[in-house]
């Protein structure tokens, strides 16, 4: 029950951020593992602790949102 109030945070925080001159990036961690009905089993160890295809979908994530601020 905090999980999303704290998520629909984020983006005016950022945006603030962002609006001082702020070089920040947000990344939906929480959208990228629920997408897939199953990720509490396929994506999580112990309902924290992600499992490899966890991990692959966690820097598959960061690549996309961040990855062209790395060339």
């Amino acid at each position: 029950t905090r999980i999303m109030p704290y998520n629909a945070a984020i983006p005016g925080l950022v945006s603030t951020r962002a609006a001082a001159g702020r070089h920040i990036v947000s990344v939906d961690m929480y959208t990228a593992f629920t997408r897939d009905s199953n990720y509490k089993t396929a994506l999580l160890a112990d309902d924290l602790h992600p499992t490899p295809a966890g991990y692959t979908r966690m820097a598959d994530t960061w690549y996309a949102a961040i990855g062209s601020l790395l060339r």
